[in-house]
């Protein structure tokens, strides 16, 4: 529906062409937010250490020392927040990045309770 307003809540893993192409669909008809939702593992590895790791079926090792490694992880992460950021630009959508550890409400009265102070500011 023209106008509407759309947020899509996602880890964004599996983001590729045709689902951009769908987004850039979406975006003529609605306003766009993305909501990225992460862990903070997610933007860099533990500690240098052997770990453990399953899948709930399988279980491997994670040698997490090599420095190479670590830092191929934590570029990996930044590359698709890039990623996601030019996207979202491209579309002018929000982008709202929301680590698991974050409380939802404070993020979001951060992005949109200033949109809302300024508007009533503005009148």
């Amino acid at each position: 529906m023209p106008g509407s307003t759309v947020f899509i809540v996602s880890d964004f893993h599996d983001l590729n062409d045709s689902c951009e192409r769908h987004l850039f669909e979406l975006s003529r008809h609605a306003n766009l937010n993305f909501c990225h939702v992460f862990d903070s593992i997610e933007t860099q590895l533990p500690p240098p250490s052997l770990y453990a790791v399953t899948d709930g079926q399988q279980q491997t090792m994670l040698d997490t020392s090599s420095q190479k490694l670590r830092q191929r992880y934590a570029d990996a992460f930044i590359q698709r927040g890039q990623m996601l950021r030019k996207l979202s630009e491209q579309l002018s959508a929000g982008l709202l990045p929301f680590d698991t550890s974050d409380n939802v409400m404070s993020v979001l009265a951060r992005a949109y309770g200033k949109r809302r102070s300024s508007r009533r500011s503005a009148k």
